[in-house]
C-alpha cells in the first residue's frame, strides 16, 4: 500500500508521459472519514508542483 506517496509518484510520472497503472489491493472500496495533517513545507511543495 503506497498511499498518497504512490499516487503522487504516479501523477509525476504521468506528467513525464510515462505510462503507469495503479492497482488497488482491496476488493471492497469504501468511503471513510479521516483527517490529513500536512506541514507547511509539504503544502508549499505540493503547490509548487501544481497540486
Amino acid at each position: 500500500s503506497s498511499g498518497i506517496s504512490g499516487l503522487f509518484s504516479a501523477l509525476l510520472l504521468n506528467r513525464l508521459n510515462i505510462k503507469i497503472r495503479i492497482y488497488e489491493q482491496t476488493e471492497n472500496i469504501q468511503s471513510i472519514d479521516f483527517g490529513l495533517n500536512l506541514q507547511p513545507y509539504c503544502v508549499k511543495t505540493l503547490y509548487e508542483l501544481g497540486l
